[in-house]
């Protein structure tokens, strides 16, 4: 991956975004997110698909959806790959595109037809290196917009707000330059879940960003994400590897301008107070325990840390089944 040309395009030429979707069995819904990219308002458009080892019908509805995103004057990359999870199919669509500025849509989601022009309008008259906007997150009886106010949304260079979680982007909103690719990386494979979060956090460090104060993308939730979201032994696996994500936003940014150890320790708290907490409704005292003395020994008593000491002293007293009973939706 080279490291492009200046952010600012040629007068006159605007410059190529790349749009990289992955997808995995969705031969029924991937039409959704290219159509989203057909579109946009704005040209010239690379769309790369890539299909991570699909066992359905995908490779049939790329071949169809490929001739059409063609018929609609955008140029193409779809491609097909063995089973290596998300963040190897993006990372392989990293690997093909050629455009100065890249973006990400996931394969049930779309965007604003008006998206990638309000960006890289607010790009061009900013200077910024990235930018994102907000996300209407729809569930099967709900919706809401993620941040809920433009202030929630990341902007300029303050990559501890991030780490913090008092800003936020959602990957599918995001566009960023391709001259920052040698420093942000590829995405962590070894990472089943988050590895666009920790991936993000990577970029906030390397990047000032401008933002959207808009609505450019609707993010699905399906009754199968749902459902794992609502079984507490998956949770407790989600917690587990978030734990590990943080770390590892420290082994790689901490080098980077704008770390704030002071921010990654709290956030740390926070994560193993979340991991001990679904410990605990899980009936795992002895495990939640061991949680909490990890913590303690890396970050020493902060405060989520001292929260998380007076449950296991309530859950000692009472029991894992008392427990759960006095404590049915503890977070």
């Amino acid at each position: 991956m080279d490291n492009g040309a200046d952010s600012q395009p040629t007068t006159g030429v605007k410059p190529t975004v790349s749009v990289i979707i992955p997808t995995y069995n969705r031969a029924g819904r991937l039409h959704v997110s290219v159509e989203s990219v057909m579109a946009q308002t704005y040209r010239p458009i690379e769309l790369l698909v890539i299909d991570d080892g699909s066992t359905d019908d995908t490779p049939a509805a790329m071949q169809v959806l490929e001739q059409r995103a063609r018929e609609a004057g955008l140029s193409t990359v779809f491609v097909r790959q063995a089973n290596g999870g998300c963040a190897s199919a993006r990372n392989a669509g990293l690997e093909r595109a050629t455009g100065e500025w890249i973006s990400f849509l996931d394969d049930d989601d779309r965007w604003m037809p008006d998206k990638i022009e309000k960006q890289l309008a607010l790009l061009a008259k900013t200077g910024a290196k990235a930018c994102c906007a907000q996300v209407l997150k729809k569930a099967a009886d709900s919706e809401r917009m993620r941040p809920e106010t433009a202030e929630g949304l990341i902007n300029g260079h303050e990559p501890a707000r991030y780490i913090e979680r008092e800003t936020e982007g959602h990957l599918i909103t995001i566009v960023f330059h391709r001259s920052l690719l040698p420093q942000v990386g590829a995405f962590d494979t070894t990472l089943r879940i988050s590895s666009d979060t920790e991936w993000i956090a990577r970029l906030c460090h390397v990047a000032d960003f401008c933002a959207v104060p808009d609505v450019l993308a609707v993010y699905e939730w399906s009754e199968t994400a749902l459902s794992r979201a609502r079984d507490m032994k998956a949770k407790v696996d989600r917690s587990r590897i978030q734990l590990r994500k943080v770390m590892l936003i420290k082994q790689r940014c901490s080098s980077l301008r704008g770390w704030d150890e002071s921010a990654w320790r709290r956030r740390m708290s926070q994560q193993y107070s979340t991991l001990g907490r679904d410990l605990l409704h899980d009936g795992q005292i002895s495990e939640a325990s061991k949680v909490y003395h990890e913590g303690v020994k890396l970050l020493g008593r902060l405060r989520p840390l001292r929260k998380l000491r007076n449950l296991l002293w309530k859950a000692r007293i009472l029991g894992p089944f008392g427990w759960r009973l006095r404590h049915p939706n503890l977070r």
